[in-house]
């Protein structure tokens, strides 16, 4: 059975009860269609029988509708002064808005808006390490290293025992590296100290716990980190 199309009033009106705490279970029946349509219409990316080209005509915005769209997308945490985005975010936290149809980073849009251009290589940096807040009054300009340092003056790093989902700890990281050197394989060290084989391999290339290990820092993280963060 198809399901009905939504008018314009009842697309406003989801995304008012959405802001207001209304769970997607409690609006798909309501409005008769999916969770996943709520999903997109509280994520901004409902774009219901539209073209390509419509979609880049209808998301075509003046720099003020920008900044009224993040005001809108946003909602302020009186304790941390954060405004947090509350539309569709990366899988890092990063804040997603879709311009003339582009997919662009919140925080980055929002210090363009708000405070000024930024240059490709440049990043627009958080100081208050909350990767989901938009206020343009938390963000600073700064290279890739300037970000990375920080994060590490601040006692932020992520890449190890303060990630939230860190299962082994520095010693740990640092014997995997010890017993790969002794001959021992990847799957033969996963095995012994009884973790997915993925912690090791991740440890051993470099991409996590890169502080307590001493190695590099791969060339296709750093890149992609650019792209998440720029």
């Amino acid at each position: 059975m198809r399901k009905p199309k939504l008018t314009n009033d009842q697309i406003a009106e989801i995304k008012l009860k959405c802001k207001e705490g209304y769970s997607n279970a409690e609006l798909s029946p309501r409005y008769g269609v999916s969770k996943m349509s709520i999903t997109r219409i509280r994520n901004d990316t409902y774009f219901q029988g539209k073209s390509m080209a419509e979609i880049k005509e209808s998301t075509k915005l003046t720099p003020s509708q920008i900044r009224q769209k993040i005001l809108d997308g946003s909602r302020l945490d009186h304790v941390s002064g954060c405004w947090e985005w509350m539309c569709a975010k990366t899988s890092a936290g990063y804040g997603n808005i879709i311009v003339d149809g582009k997919v662009l980073l919140s925080h980055r849009i929002s210090y363009s808006c708000f405070v000024g251009p930024l240059s490709d290589e440049i990043l627009a940096c958080h100081k208050c390490d909350n990767p989901g807040c938009c206020n343009p009054d938390h963000l600073f300009s700064g290279s890739h290293q300037d970000n990375i340092t920080d994060k590490v003056k601040k006692g932020r790093n992520r890449s190890g025992g303060n990630h939230p989902q860190s299962v082994i700890n520095e010693d740990t990281a640092v014997k995997i590296i010890e017993m790969l050197k002794s001959g021992m394989s990847a799957g033969a060290v996963a095995k012994e100290l009884g973790i997915h084989h993925g912690i090791v391999w991740n440890v051993k290339y470099g991409k996590s716990w890169n502080d307590a290990t001493g190695l590099p820092i791969p060339e296709s993280i750093l890149s992609y980190s650019r792209r998440v963060l720029a």
